[in-house]
């Protein structure tokens, strides 16, 4: 190539790529995409900047996403647990020819249906990966969420995390994860405070029926407990079996892959 090269005549030439496959002949073409201040604003709305893992909440690692111009932030914390603050069911069922029983959620809580609630801790199985994302807007100083979603990804049989997200079987999420919020947002003066707040106060809601579990899978095969012990028990088959998957466009545009390993 000669120095000063026009681009037109860059552009006008004929171009090769060369693979394992053979060789490619490159194209150009373009579309008009508006005017010049429209297309600009266009553009810089569309772009996503990935600040990386900001810290922890919870022990859990927290990463940041900047889009909309700067002006909306999202936090993404990959959850070593859930809290299931809420009245159980036993579920007694026979497995490979044998009687078994357990205790699972029923996501109602005691003004429902006048039983006891329990507070179990789930603890994410290592062949799971479990997100909440909160969609902040920053107004001048303060953060102020807008929307959560909770959701997962799970492990292939080659120990990589997939790149397809599920919503898993709670009750109170939207087909899309997004989480029916009991409480108001709480706002804050950095991100990852303003996180550390609302993960606070989604750990510490009890659990309801207002958008049903089984919209989503089977909750009494991903959540098991010891009737006598409470303790967590294995889940009976495969995840993907037993929850819905969905499809987010700037969820499916998150860096997960910076937190999967940590």
């Amino acid at each position: 190539m000669e120095q000063n090269e026009l681009y037109s005549e860059i552009v006008s030439g004929q171009h090769f790529v060369m693979t394992a496959d053979g060789f490619y002949e490159m194209t150009y073409n373009a579309r008009p995409i508006g005017r010049q201040h429209d297309a600009l604003n266009s553009i810089h709305d569309s772009v996503k900047i990935d600040a990386g893992v900001i810290g922890e909440v919870a022990g859990c690692p927290t990463a940041l996403t900047i889009g909309a111009g700067g002006n909306m932030h999202i936090t993404t914390t990959k959850l070593k647990k859930l809290r299931l603050n809420t009245s159980y069911d036993v579920i007694e069922r026979e497995i490979d020819g044998s009687p078994n029983k357990w205790l699972s959620p029923t996501f109602c809580n005691t003004r429902e249906n006048n039983s006891e609630n329990l507070c179990l801790e789930w603890i994410v199985p290592d062949n799971i990966q479990l997100f909440i994302s909160f969609f902040m807007k920053k107004e001048g100083p303060t953060y102020r969420p807008e929307n959560a979603y909770l959701y997962a990804m799970y492990k292939l049989d080659d120990g990589i995390v997939g790149k397809t997200t599920h919503v898993i079987p709670v009750s109170n999420l939207y087909e899309d994860s997004r989480v029916c919020f009991g409480e108001e947002f709480a706002s804050g003066k950095t991100a990852l405070s303003t996180c550390q707040k609302n993960i606070d106060l989604f750990y510490a809601t009890p659990w309801n029926s207002d958008i049903r579990s089984s919209n989503h899978g089977n909750s009494t095969n991903f959540f098991r407990y010891s009737v006598d012990t409470n303790e967590q028990m294995q889940m009976i088959g495969d995840p993907v079996d037993n929850s819905r998957t969905f499809s987010h466009s700037t969820i499916n545009e998150i860096n997960h892959i910076q937190l999967t390993n940590l």
